[in-house]
């Protein structure tokens, strides 16, 4: 499997699972020809943390629970094997990382493995499959860790300290690590750092199991990036800045010298109230970007991408079962497009029009306590 085919897996089919009963606020079908698995990752700060996961009903835009397991203290992000064998999943307030088998409908543990710092937020498995890497946001680093054969981690073999600050006093009084996953080609590794306002670039295992710095794209001070996505192509890196509530668009060209051509806003014009952006995601065409508003107006920002220079032109704002949507998910087809919204304890269900780009609430939505993560996954 190439490295490029193996991302896209990644991003648009990779992500966890577990036991329990259909929930009764969900709508119940048989399952459909066309059905996905949704992995989803929740933190309510409570030992009762959950990793859920959901049959999506791609034809009807429904959503039934299958199975669930509990007692996983704020698992706030969640990755899988691309065979679906295996689940991995952070202990947010543990500052763990945890390993599950996957097999017959079921998570069976395997084991956990220390982070490498505290409150990790976000994991992603490297292109062979090999190793999890972490980005922990009170730690203020990066990690790798092995796998092993049978799907359990090894300890860290390396761990990368960030250093710095930024102007934003109360976010940025340190390092926040807050993403890492490998390029669309699987030759780098790219980490946003919220509180130093850089991605950095790494090379992955360019000397065994380690990770090693070759590059960094410095943000505006103050801006805060959060999350990052690529283009259909690769030629164009997205990055979300949560403090300033904007995406800026990169010629990407690593491991040095990666130019922004355009940065725009995530919020209505003249907006001045309180907000945290999230989350953004590419549409499967490479026709559209979303990202996610937290806040005095919690929403999904819609744009149109011009595929010739990758820049943003804004579709407008979607805010109908909105509520402060901390991540959202795309699924295959490019007709759905699923949010967390952590506040409200719900996932909502849209209709999305890949002609036009345009969302509509369905008015389905499934009660889960305060969901963070969503995965379309290749769990059978």
């Amino acid at each position: 499997m190439s490295h490029r085919l193996w991302l896209a897996l990644l991003l648009t089919a990779s992500l966890v699972g577990c036991q329990s009963q259909p929930s009764p606020e969900v709508p119940s079908a048989a399952v459909p020809t066309e059905t996905l698995t949704l992995v989803v990752g929740t933190a309510p700060g409570t030992d009762d943390g959950r990793i859920q996961v959901y049959r999506f009903d791609a034809e009807a835009g429904t959503l039934a629970l299958t199975t669930e397991i509990g007692g996983q203290r704020d698992p706030s992000f969640v990755a899988t094997s691309a065979d679906g064998r295996f689940v991995y999943a952070v202990n947010e307030a543990a500052g763990l990382v945890r390993a599950f088998a996957y097999e017959d409908g079921q998570l069976t543990f395997l084991n956990e493995q220390p982070a490498g710092g505290g409150a990790p937020c976000y994991l992603a498995l490297s292109p062979d499959g090999q190793y999890v890497v972490v980005a922990n946001y009170v730690g203020g680093n990066v990690a790798l860790l092995p796998i092993e054969a049978d799907g359990r981690l090894a300890p860290p073999t390396s761990v990368i300290q960030h250093e710095g600050s930024g102007p934003n006093a109360e976010r940025q009084e340190a390092p926040h690590a807050h993403y890492i996953a490998p390029d669309p080609d699987g030759q780098y590794l790219l980490a946003a750092d919220l509180g130093i306002d850089q991605v950095k670039v790494y090379e992955a295992l360019a000397d065994g199991p380690t990770l090693r710095e070759v590059g960094v794209i410095q943000a505006q001070p103050g801006d805060g990036p959060r999350h990052l996505a690529f283009g259909a192509d690769g030629r164009w890196l997205y990055v979300l800045n949560e403090l300033v509530g904007t995406v800026t668009v990169y010629r990407y060209a690593p491991p040095v010298g990666m130019e922004a051509v355009q940065t725009v806003s995530l919020l209505p014009e003249g907006f001045a109230g309180a907000n945290k952006s999230a989350d953004l995601h590419v549409h499967p065409s490479g026709r559209f970007l979303y990202a996610s508003n937290r806040g005095d107006y919690d929403s999904i920002a819609a744009f149109a991408v011009d595929e010739a220079t990758g820049q943003l032109a804004p579709l407008g704002h979607t805010t109908d079962g909105i509520t402060w949507p901390r991540n959202f998910v795309i699924d295959p087809s490019g007709r759905w497009l699923l949010v967390a919204n952590r506040h409200a304890d719900a996932i909502t269900v849209y209709q999305l029009d890949p002609t036009t780009g345009a969302l509509t609430f369905t008015g389905t939505s499934a009660s889960v306590p305060a969901p963070t993560c969503l995965r379309f996954a290749p769990l059978a």
